[in-house]
């Protein structure tokens, strides 16, 4: 499909390889778009090649050997949920949810940096106080019509914020970030499944979860939602996106 007039790129390339920091053992290498304008159809479209948007950039895998990093997407309109899923839900029923274009407020600012520095002690994660500006950089930046921001209520206290992009027939999780004490009922399961009732109300077929690798603890969540395809190698804008059931993409992934 030729969508190259729907999308205003500023520039395009590839990073250099480095170690991986989801799996040490492999190199790892990202390819980047960095865009001025996008239409919710090119994007759409980008999404069905495994690229995300973060700020002004689209960017996907661009691994020089390893092909473990597949593109993962459920199929919202069958979703059938686990027992731990549905207790989830019902975990959260009084959190109450607001979604509305990207906003900046002081309370999501704080609760950034109390996430950053919970995930510090937890998974060892890099020191990153994150200042008003740097928030507009990382999430507000290249803010589209298409995106969308769920902000989760206990009570009248902010303890969570999920980004989205919302397109024709899809939507796709952006990020997340939540309140250190909400951890003990599931924050990230009740916003997937937050999002996925979401678009499934607004008729969408499919949501994006971003890559998913097997063997990595803080992705391979990504497949217990069921039912879920992978995409089977990365494309180029003229070639079709093949989408497999589970987990079964092509072993010879082809990265461009």
């Amino acid at each position: 499909m030729n969508f190259s007039d729907q999308i205003r790129e500023l520039a395009r390339y590839r990073d250099q390889p480095n170690v991986c920091p989801y799996v040490p053992s492999e190199t790892a290498a990202w390819e980047y778009r960095i865009f001025e304008s996008i239409t919710p159809i090119a994007y759409g479209e980008l999404l069905r090649r495994g690229w995300r948007r973060f700020g002004r950039a689209l960017t996907r895998p661009s691994c020089p050997e390893c092909n473990k990093c597949v593109a993962i997407r459920i199929k919202v309109s069958e979703l059938k949920m686990s027992r731990s899923q549905e207790r989830a839900l019902a975990a959260n029923q009084k959190i109450h949810v607001e979604v509305h274009p990207p906003s900046f407020s002081q309370d999501a600012l704080r609760l950034w940096n109390r996430y950053h520095q919970f995930m510090e002690r937890e998974r060892g994660w890099k020191p990153n106080p994150v200042s008003a500006e740097d928030y507009h950089r990382s999430f507000l930046e290249g803010k589209c019509l298409f995106a969308r921001q769920f902000s989760y209520f206990d009570e009248c206290r902010l303890v969570g914020v999920a980004l989205a992009d919302v397109v024709k027939g899809a939507l796709s999780n952006v990020y997340f970030f939540y309140d250190p004490d909400w951890r003990q009922r599931s924050p990230g399961v009740f916003s997937i499944l937050t999002t996925a009732r979401f678009a499934r109300a607004k008729g969408l077929h499919y949501q994006y979860l971003g890559s998913w690798i097997a063997e990595c603890p803080s992705m391979s969540y990504k497949s217990n939602y069921n039912p879920h395809e992978s995409l089977a190698f990365y494309p180029t804008d003229d070639e079709e996106p093949v989408w497999l059931p589970g987990g079964d993409c092509v072993d010879n992934l082809r990265q461009q």
